[in-house]
């Protein structure tokens, strides 16, 4: 809660917030129909969506109605309603404006929208400022990876290290976060400690040295032009060409195989 929220919300309001904080959203629903006000029905509205996780099953007329009137909630709700329309621009847009609004509230609920949002959109540097808002720091292990994501997709290297290195314990062997560290590392010009933290990638066999993997994909490096235009390479057949680039120094290329891999695993 911000520090200002007493001076913009009645002990009703507060008391509703306070519920939807903590996921209680019936409690919300039940309280905004016994004490109706602009902030207790967008809080409302809130609640109805985390419920039933999507925007479709309110009352379409009711909802225009309701974005009519104003609170300090109400861009957040108007980007909820947009994202539901798979309108995103404008729910990013909307988002945005509710960051800049006077006395807004902030909770893990709102942060993981926010951020999913700004992530999904590739809009980094949003993403990255939403979660420094949550000055508390406590909730990294719920979008860790899109904040090592974001800072490495932005190259921001050195801060993708430090931040490796808070959340190593937590992060429960994410190959992509592994992956995107050890890149980092090669950026930096930092070869042996990204060799000895591949060595660390789950899932992976023993690596040998670099020397080593540069003989061993001697043939495959030959082949990789022909290899990369084709359409059907399987997860691991992409993953292992990102390797063989990796170990020959070719990091901008490992680091676009990589990806076309992630991108090979979600759809798959």
């Amino acid at each position: 809660m911000t520090p200002d929220t007493n001076s913009v919300l009645t002990k009703n309001e507060i008391s509703a917030w306070e519920s939807f904080e903590v996921g209680s959203y019936d409690e919300v629903i039940e309280m905004s129909k016994r004490l109706p006000s602009p902030f207790l029905k967008h809080l409302a509205i809130l609640s109805e969506i985390e419920n039933s996780g999507s925007i479709s099953e309110l009352e379409v007329s009711g909802l225009e109605k309701e974005l009519r009137e104003d609170s300090i909630l109400l861009h957040l709700v108007n980007s909820y309603h947009y994202y539901y329309q798979k309108n995103y621009k404008e729910a990013l847009r909307s988002f945005i404006q509710y960051l800049k609004t006077p006395g807004r509230l902030y909770c893990l609920t709102i942060f993981q929208y926010g951020i999913k949002l700004s992530f999904e959109r590739e809009e980094y540097k949003i993403c990255l400022h939403i979660m420094d808002l949550d000055k508390d720091g406590i909730n990294d292990q719920y979008y860790y990876n899109e904040k090592l994501s974001s800072l490495f997709a932005l190259k921001k290297y050195n801060e993708v290290i430090q931040y490796f290195k808070k959340i190593h314990n937590f992060i429960n062997m994410d190959e992509g976060v592994y992956i995107k560290t050890a890149l980092s590392l090669q950026a930096l010009g930092k070869f042996k400690e990204s060799e000895l933290l591949l060595k660390k990638v789950p899932n992976r066999k023993e690596l040998p040295s670099f020397e080593d993997k540069q003989i061993e994909f001697g043939d495959t490096i030959k082949n990789l032009s022909v290899l990369e235009k084709k359409e059907d390479l399987s997860y691991e057949e992409l993953k292992e060409l990102g390797f063989a680039y990796l170990f020959t120094s070719q990091y901008e290329k490992a680091e676009e195989l990589f990806k076309k891999a992630t991108v090979s695993l979600a759809t798959g």
